[in-house]
């Protein structure tokens, strides 16, 4: 049953205030779960100023909208500034695991119109509403590729999971609700790098669910020829590896204070 908006409008504010504001997190999941969804989508959705710049729409039913409205109004600002450090006016960045475009978004508006981005997502949910955010920031050097990058060519099941940040090619943990799966296309890093005209990279964030690995493995000539500054979503499984498989390359851990305790800096020596 979706409200009607006499009675959506006031109850997405109440619903966004909230959960940004009461100090007790018990409750907040129940709203999330049974409350918005009556809403109609453009109820959910509201404004996300990024820091840096841009704005991208986000839904506060999800979790990054959520995460957005519960923590300060901003949403990965060290990963943020780590990478605009890394990146000038001209230089192209690589985003994988796009999902909605904040890290594209923010990295377009870095690199300028003389930059480029190539944005890869492989939810086609996510995609057109990665295209909108592009258009309403007026940004036209980003390259979306709608797939799956992993460590080889072909396709792949896609694992659907209840918030679709967390669909992954990687069976999912329990709690993430995986259901349905979808197949979709799959590529190495290195074959959409080659497509591209193998630019100079000098920057990329990999955050793609526990597939990470994956992602490398199939970045080998990127990596080994561009060597560029790396954001990357680790756990504490596959921590260890990524940083072996970096090391071999010539990267090092150089996470600065105020990173997500998920996610990793490096960089090449």
């Amino acid at each position: 049953m979706e409200l009607p908006a006499v009675v959506a409008r006031p109850l997405a504010s109440v619903s966004r205030a909230y959960i940004r504001r009461f100090p007790v997190a018990r409750g907040k999941g129940v709203v999330v779960r049974h409350v918005t969804p009556m809403l109609p989508v453009r109820y959910r959705e509201f404004d996300a100023r990024l820091s840096g710049g841009g704005v991208v729409v986000l839904r506060f039913d999800e979790w990054l909208g959520r995460s957005y409205v519960q923590h300060g109004s901003t949403f990965d600002p060290a990963e943020l500034a780590f990478l605009h450090d890394a990146l000038a006016p001209g230089d192209v960045a690589i985003d994988v695991g796009a999902n909605v475009g904040v890290y594209t978004v923010s990295t377009a508006l870095r690199v300028g119109p003389a930059g480029r981005v190539i944005a890869v997502e492989a939810d086609d949910d996510y995609v057109p509403r990665l295209r909108s955010n592009l258009a309403r920031n007026g940004i036209e050097n980003a390259t979306v590729v709608a797939c799956a990058a992993g460590a080889a060519n072909g396709e792949v099941e896609l694992v659907i999971a209840a918030d679709r940040a967390f669909s992954s090619i990687k069976p999912l943990v329990s709690y993430r609700g995986a259901g349905r799966t979808r197949t979709v296309p799959l590529r190495r890093l290195d074959s959409i790098w080659a497509d591209a005209g193998e630019p100079a990279v000098a920057a990329a964030k990999i955050d793609v669910e526990g597939a990470e690995l994956d992602v490398l493995a199939g970045a080998e000539r990127l990596l080994g020829s561009c060597r560029p500054a790396l954001v990357v979503e680790v756990s504490d499984e596959t921590e260890p590896e990524v940083r072996r498989v970096l090391a071999g390359y010539g990267y090092a851990d150089v996470t600065p204070a105020g990173f997500s305790q998920a996610n990793r800096a490096y960089r090449a020596g």
